[in-house]
């Protein structure tokens, strides 16, 4: 029913709307190196410069990750509406499309509950199935299906990490900083570093979203929460030792 939804949501609300350190080796997936020709193409320089000369400032934050000078995600959505009204595109809303047939001499037709539209090419990008609040389906998948690609399967990234509710559950709403490794088999399998949220359920915040993808995949994982990373465990050891001592009544 209206453009950017999704886009408005990215963030927290802000649009982290690329990174200073964006590379194919940051991608996951069985084929990374799929998005070197796009990034070739259109970088991250090439990003900003866009945004720039449309007159929206933007900020990089120690990570990389670049965000509206706003703060705000409308900020990013109003100048990317802006720039289509511009260029003379024609936006259509509560138009699904249900159905895209190649033409027999090029071309497609593209079908819906309110009629057909014919085009030279169509680029689909109608996002996954994450977040139907805000308009998600698999209408991506089935329509690219029938074009003849394959979909591999789905699994849950960027979300909270659930857990054995006994501890998180004490700890619901408190925030830290912590560096998490999750482990299965007695192995490492991904490690982070940021903020983690507990929740009634398990953990979220920004360094559980980076292990879910992985810990989706997993069986039997477990989860590491070091609370004092920039600290040696020698040194955590002295000094909990040391509050001992000075407080025995604690022990």
């Amino acid at each position: 029913t209206r453009l950017g939804r999704k886009l408005l949501a990215t963030g927290n609300g802000r649009c982290n709307l690329s990174n200073l350190t964006c590379a194919p080796s940051h991608y996951h997936g069985g084929h990374p190196d799929f998005v070197r020709p796009a990034l070739d193409a259109f970088g991250v320089t090439d990003t900003l410069a866009f945004f720039r000369q449309r007159g929206l400032l933007t900020i990089a934050e120690p990570d990389g990750k670049c965000y509206p000078y706003s703060d705000q995600a409308n900020s990013v959505l109003d100048t990317l509406r802006l720039a289509l009204d511009a260029a003379g595109v024609v936006v259509r809303t509560d138009w699904p499309v249900e159905a895209i047939r190649p033409g027999k001499s090029g071309g497609f037709t593209l079908t819906g509950s309110a009629g057909s539209l014919w085009a030279d090419r169509v680029i689909l990008t109608a996002g996954g199935a994450a977040a139907p609040k805000l308009g998600g389906t698999k209408s991506g998948y089935q329509l690219a299906k029938t074009l003849g690609h394959k979909c591999t399967r789905l699994h849950p990234s960027l979300v909270q990490l659930n857990t054995d509710p006994t501890w998180p559950k004490s700890l619901k709403g408190v925030r830290a900083d912590c560096r998490m490794r999750l482990r299965a088999d007695g192995r490492t399998i991904q490690e982070d570093a940021g903020e983690a949220q507990f929740t009634e359920t398990g953990v979220s915040g920004p360094v559980a979203f980076a292990l879910s993808r992985a810990a989706g995949q997993a069986q039997g994982a477990e989860l590491l929460l070091d609370f004092l990373r920039d600290y040696p465990a020698p040194q955590v050891r002295g000094l909990l030792q040391a509050r001992r001592a000075a407080f025995p009544v604690l022990a």
